[in-house]
């Protein structure tokens, strides 16, 4: 009976883990973009979006996660720049995530 309880127990955190997680990312919206402007100061960018060319503004915390082919890191906005299309990953324009899609040609970059 002991066991059957645990096995039980394990099933129910499993959904529970499992639900939780699916909520989670379903709550957690996309926007694909280009970078307009960038506010150090005040942890903020404005992206255009690709579809509707609407500015939408976002902020980042010290938990943003900036994601490039190379590797993730936590965002360093001083090395963001303007005109890169990105896709994030953001709830109520909270930024949970930035995946750099195309970057920037050097010669661009003013």
């Amino acid at each position: 009976m002991n066991k059957t309880r645990r096995s039980l127990l394990a099933s129910v955190l499993a959904a529970a883990f499992t639900l939780t997680v699916t909520v989670g990312t379903a709550l957690a919206a996309e926007l694909m973009g280009t970078i307009k402007t960038i506010d150090v100061d005040a942890k903020k960018i404005v992206v255009t979006e690709k579809d509707t060319d609407k500015d939408v503004e976002v902020t980042v915390t010290d938990e943003t996660e900036w994601v490039t082919k190379k590797k993730t890191s936590k965002i360093d906005l001083t090395k963001v720049k303007k005109g890169q299309m990105v896709l994030v990953t953001h709830e109520d324009a909270k930024a949970s995530k930035i995946e750099l899609k195309k970057n920037v040609p050097k010669k661009e970059i003013k």
